[in-house]
């Protein structure tokens, strides 16, 4: 079980962009920057949690994983969070 969370004045900027994604359609494609342990796994997954309950959520936990779910066809039905969290893995190689 998760703790409480406590909300930051940048949660609503994130919500804000993801309802536009939910409105609009389309693919787009959010980056989260700051330093270590800054919260921004948390703040992301609440933001995906409040505006998109119904979105199906893909963390491909390698990138072999990767691989193949960018393989197939079509990539990602629309409605779908693709969670990149600390994906050095991916910037790796396969």
């Amino acid at each position: 079980m998760l703790p409480a969370y406590v909300p930051r004045a940048h949660d609503e900027h994130v919500r804000d962009w993801l309802r536009k994604v939910v409105e609009g359609g389309g693919t787009r494609l959010l980056v989260l920057r700051g330093g270590s342990c800054t919260g921004k796994t948390r703040t992301a997954f609440e933001a995906v949690r409040e505006v998109m309950p119904d979105w199906r959520l893909v963390y491909p936990k390698t990138a072999q994983a990767m691989v193949e779910l960018l393989s197939g066809v079509p990539l990602a039905p629309a409605g779908t969070v693709l969670w990149l969290d600390g994906h050095r893995s991916a910037r790796a190689g396969v």
